[in-house]
């Protein structure tokens, strides 16, 4: 079953929040990535990490072409990947 765009949606504000110890209130879903500090080789860690928690393929150029968490979760999206719930 895939996951849904909420669940990965928490998820990586859940991650942004606990690798960059950021406080919750400071993610924003179309902030992009680099506004957190998070640099190219950070976000494809993140991808990677996403891959396992989710047993799903994840296109990294998706990351790069669309770096923000509302830019990925449609990317995600439009690739089958993810529920749109």
């Amino acid at each position: 079953m895939q996951p849904t765009r909420a669940a990965v949606a928490e998820w990586i504000s859940q991650y942004l929040v606990n690798e960059l110890q950021l406080p919750r209130e400071a993610i924003a879903f179309d902030k992009p990535f680099t506004d957190y500090g998070l640099d190219s080789l950070e976000q494809a860690v993140m991808v990677g990490v996403m891959e396992d928690a989710f047993a799903i393929e994840v296109d990294v150029k998706d990351a790069f072409d669309t770096p923000t968490i509302d830019g990925v979760l449609g990317a995600l999206v439009k690739a089958g990947v993810v529920q749109d719930a």
